[in-house]
């Protein structure tokens, strides 16, 4: 029998990467699909010894229809060579969405967890999977579409953001990389009524959990087995997120001991069907109970850093494979994402990021692991090492990696 053919769509590069490290270690076939555009960056993941066959598509953003025209026939010829319809492994909710609206690639692929794709479409779409959930043990926040009634009723402090995003992330964007809009006062509610942006996305208003600690609002890891059974579950501190609240994590932790409950995982298992991975976001609020705010059904950018820590969540596409293929570094307690690190002290320091930066590493209480790590593939981190000195200098990536370890 061929081997299960597992096209892994390059949108997150950090994700992407994590993606190609786990699949090597299995009995799987890996087809690498990547596209471009005016003023891209050179990618470090091309230099990783992981990538399998490498095809390059149409721009799904600026030639969506050339995109699906490239895909469906890609897709059409891997199943003809592996006997089977390939799976898909989409590393960013963009690219995940894109494949979404296209139904008219539905019949020549797979996705590589175990959901067809309108189930998919509801567990992606935040609105869609609150109301799902409404009657099952799952504690939620106030969670209603966004159109001026909501936004006009909505108790204070809430937040808008995204039901689903669409396939170049435009409310990012628009909103400087902040995942939501924070509205804490009448004056806030009433700038983003007169804004408009309602109009311009399909918005869900969400009441806002206010975490008594950082480490409260924590995202949770978990994967199962193809009869769902829940193989891992591990939750991250989020360390140093950009923008502050509601953007992403480029500093995280493991968390040592489970905050959120396995009854609490496994109460979404059931009530959704989960088969495969999925992110789950919970938020404890102050009065000790967690809340589910949304979940994101694809990889995510720790996969990496978990394959490094001995657990390689997609063991479930190939379930007689070792599970410990790759080197444990259990002593690594924190991960960075050093080149968004970077760029995101450009922004919030424009004069000088060096210090600020510097310091920041040195009040890590114990090491660290950058993203593009790994001793048995040293090629990416090799590359955004040589990016980083052309970008900054070699004297401040040395200093870098000395605060590092690296």
């Amino acid at each position: 029998m061929a081997r299960p053919c597992v096209v892994v769509l390059r949108a997150s590069e950090v994700c992407y990467l994590g993606v190609i490290r786990s699949l090597a270690g299995l009995d799987v076939d890996v087809v690498s699909v990547s596209w471009t555009w005016p003023g891209a960056p050179a990618f470090h993941s091309d230099q990783s010894a992981c990538r399998g066959r490498t095809v390059q598509i149409a721009n799904p953003g600026s030639d969506p229809q050339q995109a699906r025209r490239d895909l469906q026939a890609l897709f059409i010829a891997l199943a003809a060579d592996h006997g089977e319809l390939p799976l898909l492994m989409p590393t960013s909710d963009s690219i995940l969405t894109f494949l979404l609206d296209s139904p008219a690639l539905w019949a020549h692929a797979r996705l590589a967890n175990a959901w067809d794709f309108p189930t998919t479409h509801r567990l992606l779409d935040k609105l869609a999977l609150s109301q799902a959930l409404q009657g099952s043990a799952i504690v939620q926040p106030d969670t209603r579409r966004c159109d001026p009634a909501a936004l006009e009723s909505m108790p204070l402090p809430f937040i808008v953001k995204p039901a689903i995003k669409d396939a170049v992330n435009s409310f990012y964007a628009e909103f400087a990389g902040a995942k939501a809009i924070f509205i804490r006062d009448e004056r806030e509610r009433q700038a983003v009524i007169d804004s408009g942006v309602h109009t311009r996305y399909p918005l869900i208003a969400q009441q806002y959990i206010d975490p008594a600690e950082r480490i409260d609002d924590m995202p949770v890891y978990v994967a199962t087995d193809m009869d769902g059974r829940v193989l891992h579950c591990t939750s991250v501190d989020k360390v140093f997120v950009h923008p502050a609240g509601f953007g992403t994590a480029f500093i995280v932790r493991e968390q040592r001991a489970a905050m959120v409950s396995r009854e609490e995982v496994d109460s979404f298992v059931s009530s959704t069907g989960l088969r495969g991975i999925v992110m789950l976001e919970f938020i404890r609020g102050r009065n000790g109970h967690f809340h589910f705010i949304e979940a994101n059904p694809r990889p995510w950018l720790l996969v990496d850093y978990q394959r490094l820590r001995g657990r390689n969540y997609f063991h479930f596409l190939d379930p007689a494979s070792a599970q410990a293929l790759a080197p444990q570094l259990d002593e690594a307690s924190y991960y960075v994402e050093l080149t968004g690190l970077c760029r995101s002290f450009e922004k919030l320091h424009p004069d000088d990021l060096r210090a600020p930066l510097l310091a920041l590493l040195a009040s890590l209480d114990g090491p660290c692991r950058v993203a593009t790590f790994d001793p048995q593939d040293s090629g990416p981190m090799d590359a955004e090492m040589a990016t980083l000195t052309q970008r900054y200098g070699s004297p401040f990536v040395r200093e870098l990696r000395a605060a590092l370890g690296c």
